[in-house]
């Protein structure tokens, strides 16, 4: 298929293009600030002035760290989308709560309709995992406080499908920034001026999970009040 290994060309050139501009700005920073630390021990530099280049130093390395592993989780879609592996339910609360803890955000809350309690969906665990912690991530990213309230709601559809749909208080977005979400590489403007950081790479990654075992996913916002809704089915 001439299509489409033109067009999975064109996304290694964008994805090598991104990952060289977006890594070296925290690595130059990082580098650089070291540096002048080294000389700067030598020429008697205040301890203040090198406390400070330090702790510039560190928020570098923290940008750089977090943009890596943006990139290892979205390499690691491509073991675990794949596999056909099923994963009850029932299971999801735990997961669900164990993703709250670790990035520190209130307990989300999961309800599952009596009809859809015994039913399993076609994912690997670890897959499973991916998709939540980076809809959790977003919810934290894009929430007013970073301390957002989630919600998993769980029903049946018909008795090949359900409707997993991730709930969050945080804010509305508009047709264009909902669209550039689920679009790979695209990166929203969450306030005038200022774009959010990242790769753009989250949803679209959550799009090809779904994508490989025959699901859907959409995003809209929420019709009681401010925050978003991501609908898989």
């Amino acid at each position: 298929n001439v299509s489409a290994a033109v067009n999975t060309d064109q996304d290694f050139k964008k994805f090598h293009y991104l990952i060289s501009h977006k890594l070296n700005t925290p690595l130059n920073a990082v580098y650089g600030l070291l540096e002048l630390m080294h000389t700067s021990v030598d020429e008697g530099v205040p301890q203040a002035q090198v406390k400070e280049m330090a702790q510039l130093a560190l928020v570098g390395a923290g940008r750089l760290r977090s943009d890596v592993q943006n990139i290892l989780q979205y390499l690691r879609v491509s073991s675990a989308a794949p596999r056909r592996e099923r994963l009850e339910l029932v299971h999801v609360s735990a997961i669900a709560t164990e993703i709250s803890k670790e990035l520190q955000i209130k307990p989300a809350v999961v309800r599952i309709a009596a009809a859809a309690h015994n039913r399993c969906v076609v994912f690997s665990k670890l897959a499973f995992e991916l998709i939540l912690m980076e809809l959790f991530e977003n919810s934290k990213k894009f929430h007013p406080t970073h301390d957002p309230q989630v919600k998993i709601v769980i029903s049946k559809i018909d008795e090949d499908s359900v409707s997993i749909k991730v709930i969050d208080d945080g804010l509305h977005l508009s047709v264009e920034q909902r669209a550039a979400l689920v679009e790979p590489y695209q990166q929203i403007e969450v306030s005038p001026g200022e774009e959010e950081r990242g790769f753009g790479l989250g949803l679209p990654m959550v799009v090809s999970i779904l994508q490989g075992v025959g699901g859907d996913l959409n995003v809209y916002n929420s019709p009681d009040g401010p925050g978003l809704i991501v609908e898989m089915v």
